[in-house]
């Protein structure tokens, strides 16, 4: 395997920040992983539409039958992303809430905007908050720091102090700094108030497997819910320009996982690099190509204002997803799909 980490585009990142969610009874898989890179190639920027690949030959997600579905419903967690990166971002969050179609979001805890994530969480108890913990501050505009240490020594920032901006080194020799940041950050919520219903890891350091132990032993700490793909190779191969050792890894984890009875998704629908102008039909296609069983809908949703022209050059992207999930066009789609949306806290109370 290629010891090297490939080059990525910040779209890359995006859809790996979807594949690994979560953190209970995980750990086993990691002897499989240690000292392995996993990396992407580069792939199209333009990504497929979700549902469209050849039937799954798996059984049924017995997820479905825990959560009190029938083997052939359809069932969504439907889910705003990196809340909190800026004010329009969160602006656009309490719209999608009141739209009703979206009841999640995962909050960046160092950034700027975290404590109105915070407080609009305290506000509104029924809401999924989850945690997605961050080890890189990518977008130059805007920076953010590690939580738990101020030591360059740790290898967790920069000259100026912030997270670096393409992630840490994977040749850092001690990754206890990397497992007391993750743990910080979900602590960090917690004291403020946010009942987080789970996690996510995003970005860069996913393709580095050095770093999932560190990011397990955080998140098994506050033992909250798993989420990751069903072993299905059909799925794990359709992420637009995934690697053969990205689907070997993925499917290796995933068949110890689904083993252990670990919930597991049947599809991340993830739309963030199809073009804007289409999002609408598109995301309307996706939902009508969903099959029975459990999916995650992850979404990155913002208003179209100077601050997130100047934050992002995929403003774009953003708003198109925040225009989409308030439109009465989709809602009205929505309902008559016959999918049915839950929360993340569905999935704690079978574990």
């Amino acid at each position: 395997m290629n010891k090297s980490t490939p080059t990525l585009t910040r779209r890359d990142f995006l859809h790996l920040g979807s594949l690994f969610i979560g953190g209970l009874v995980v750990s086993p898989f990691l002897k499989n992983l240690n000292d392995q890179i996993i990396g992407l190639e580069g792939g199209s920027t333009k990504a497929g539409v979700p549902g469209t690949q050849s039937s799954s030959s798996l059984p049924t997600n017995p997820l479905l039958k825990k959560l009190g579905f029938n083997e052939t419903d359809k069932v969504a967690i439907i889910e705003l992303d990196d809340l909190g990166l800026c004010e329009a971002n969160l602006a656009a969050f309490y719209e999608m809430v009141d739209s009703g179609m979206v009841v999640s979001g995962r909050a960046i805890v160092p950034s700027a905007w975290f404590p109105q994530v915070a407080h609009f969480a305290r506000t509104h108890p029924g809401l999924d908050i989850g945690v997605t913990l961050t080890l890189m501050s990518e977008l130059t505009p805007m920076r953010w720091r590690p939580l738990s240490t101020v030591d360059q020594a740790s290898g967790l920032m920069d000259q100026q102090g912030y997270f670096p901006i393409n992630g840490i080194s994977s040749t850092i020799s001690n990754f206890q700094p990397v497992a007391q940041e993750l743990l910080a950050q979900v602590i960090r919520a917690q004291g403020m108030g946010i009942r987080v219903t789970h996690l996510s890891i995003r970005q860069q350091h996913l393709l580095i497997s050095a770093f999932l132990p560190s990011y397990l032993e955080a998140a098994q700490s506050v033992r909250l819910p798993l989420a990751f793909l069903r072993p299905d190779e059909i799925q794990w191969s359709a992420i637009p320009g995934i690697s053969a050792e990205w689907v070997k890894a993925g499917m290796g984890a995933s068949t110890q996982l689904d083993q252990q009875g670990a919930p597991l998704l049947d599809s991340i629908v993830d739309l963030s690099a199809t073009a804007p102008d289409e999002r609408l039909a598109l995301t309307k296609q996706a939902l009508d190509n969903l099959g029975a069983g459990v999916h995650l809908i992850t979404l990155r949703a913002a208003k179209d204002t100077p601050e997130l022209r100047a934050l992002t050059p995929d403003w774009k992207s953003y708003v198109a997803d925040y225009q989409t999930w308030t439109s009465q066009e989709l809602a009205t789609h929505l309902r008559a799909s016959g999918i049915q949306v839950i929360h993340w806290k569905a999935l704690q109370a079978i574990l």
